[in-house]
């Protein structure tokens, strides 16, 4: 099995690992961090998703809006992470042939067009939660609206990533001379840092906002203090999904920002890219009471069912054992007895 992967210099080396010295481990571990992330970060985004559609104190607009970030996530998961696995896979074992090209420009596109879509519907849940936060009594988005958010967030991103970076993957823009790089800029400022400062915005003036909205109703009746707790419920669970894309989806962005960096900082810094679509989940249900306590709930039942079905299983090996065991050993003992009593009555008998 041939391996490049410690700065060897073989004909068949990329240009990215050529004279690189990415040690072998991190490469190995980048593939099995990539398959946890598939495996236990589509189960996790699932759960998110579940927990969004049946939570009766999210209106039905802004539960299509914030699905849409953990759909997303779903499928960068379920779709792109055993790709990236294939693509260090190629690396290590020195086969670029490993991946046809246009898979790799498919696989390409469905990835840049996700990252995309995923920071601007955690944008958009921000700036819904911001107007929920400043005006309590504002009427909530209408479906036609939170459609048109999420179908226009989708067409958007196809459109720029094959707008933008189209031409450099089809080669008619070389990558790193000056329109490509000038491209490349402009892209990554619009598509990844533009999206993180206006999250961090809607939350900074959140933050102010919950302050206003809870001495201005504390006074008030007991239904005014329950909305305010759900508002800063809903608004803490995502702002930690904020502060996890913050702190391990920025230095992505930021890597992207620059050329000729070595493949080991490429590796680096994706293993903390892809780390997040596991992590979101996560956060986002640990740091809402409702959703942790309604999974851990379901959680519960599944032991218990499992307890119950293993109980009822054994039992009934048990009693299957011990039926079959009486059966056999009935006819045995009848035996026995019977050739014994022969034997008696046939020493009885006179000569």
């Amino acid at each position: 099995m041939t391996n490049c992967s410690e700065g060897g210099n073989c004909d068949n080396c990329s240009d990215v690992l050529r004279g690189d010295s990415t040690p072998a481990p991190l490469l190995l571990f980048g593939v099995f961090h990539c398959y946890v992330v598939f495996i236990l970060g589509t189960v996790c985004n699932v759960v998110a998703v579940w927990c969004v559609v049946t939570c009766n104190k999210i209106h039905p607009p802004v539960k299509l809006v914030l699905s849409s970030v953990f759909v997303t996530t779903f499928l960068m998961c379920l779709v792109v992470m055993p790709f990236a696995a294939q693509v260090s896979l190629s690396k290590l074992l020195c086969e670029p042939s490993r991946i046809p090209l246009a898979v790799s420009m498919s696989f390409g596109l469905l990835y840049t067009t996700l990252a995309e879509m995923e920071l601007f519907y955690i944008s958009a849940v921000a700036f819904l939660r911001a107007v929920a936060v400043w005006s309590p009594h504002r009427r909530s988005i209408g479906m036609k609206m939170a459609v048109g958010i999420v179908v226009s967030v989708f067409l958007y991103s196809i459109t720029t990533t094959l707008g933008l970076l189209g031409p450099i993957w089809m080669r008619f823009v070389k990558e790193k001379s000056t329109a490509g790089m000038v491209v490349g800029l402009v892209y990554t400022f619009l598509h990844t840092l533009l999206p993180v400062l206006l999250t961090m915005a809607c939350y900074c003036s959140m933050m102010l906002a919950v302050c206003r909205n809870k001495r201005r109703l504390a006074a008030h009746s007991q239904h005014s203090t329950n909305s305010v707790r759900v508002i800063d419920e809903a608004t803490r669970a995502m702002m930690a999904v904020f502060v996890t894309n913050l702190l391990l989806a920025l230095p992505h962005s930021v890597f992207h920002l620059f050329y000729d960096l070595p493949f080991t900082t490429y590796v680096i810094i994706h293993v903390l890219f892809f780390s997040h679509f596991l992590v979101d989940p996560m956060v986002f249900i640990w740091f809402n009471g409702g959703h942790r306590q309604r999974v851990w709930g379901k959680v519960l039942v599944g032991l218990e069912r499992v307890r119950c079905w293993y109980s009822s299983s054994t039992a009934a090996s048990i009693s299957t054992s011990t039926s079959t065991l009486a059966t056999v050993g009935t006819p045995a003992s009848s035996t026995d007895d019977a050739k014994n009593h022969n034997q008696i009555h046939a020493r009885s008998q006179p000569v």
